[in-house]
């Protein structure tokens, strides 16, 4: 009698046991009810008479309608995310000692990359000056004052983030010639 009063009761510690086939029937039902959930998803979207849903919800985003997250937004967005996934990387190898050069560099086939990079550091032209150093010193890793002018330019130049690299630079600068005392007492 009490197993009887307890299996009526719908709380599930209070259940008994009643076999494979009872469990069965339990999940068949339940996969019925979740066929039919997924039916009446399907019959509300169809009744909203959308021929393209690519164009509605480029429509809906023209009429603002999800709110200030235009495209443009979210691509700055995700561009926020890369610098910021560059720059732990680079924080990365450079608390590693690594020094990693940008793509696609105009000056790795000009015959004197310092030279090269010396008239754009004056000039104030940082990133152009940085280029032609990187490729002084891909052409010529030993050479101290490619390494020390690189690191300067870094320095130089008002980013945050490139404060890691100049370092590299510099102690790079530092393992070509240990004896140049320059690369530690740069201003």
């Amino acid at each position: 009698m009490l197993a009887h009063t307890l299996s009526q009761n719908s709380d599930l510690k209070f259940q008994v046991f009643r076999g494979p086939d009872h469990w069965a029937n339990e999940f068949g039902a339940e996969r019925l009810q979740q066929e039919s959930v997924d039916d009446q998803w399907v019959n509300i979207f169809s009744k909203l008479h959308v021929d393209d849903w690519a164009e509605e919800l480029g429509r809906q985003v023209g009429e603002g309608a999800l709110g200030d997250s235009s495209s443009d937004n979210w691509a700055n967005s995700y561009d926020e995310f890369l610098n910021e996934q560059l720059a732990a990387k680079q924080r990365l190898d450079a608390s590693r000692g690594v020094y990693v050069f940008s793509g696609m560099n105009p000056y790795v086939d000009h015959q004197n990359p310092l030279k090269q990079g010396q008239e754009p550091f004056r000039k104030g032209l940082l990133s152009e000056a940085v280029l032609a150093l990187e490729a002084e010193v891909m052409k010529n890793p030993e050479n101290a004052e490619g390494w020390r002018l690189l690191g300067i330019t870094h320095a130089e130049n008002d980013d945050d983030q490139q404060f890691y690299v100049a370092i590299v630079a510099m102690m790079r600068a530092q393992e070509a010639d240990p004896t140049n005392l320059e690369e530690c007492y740069e201003p």
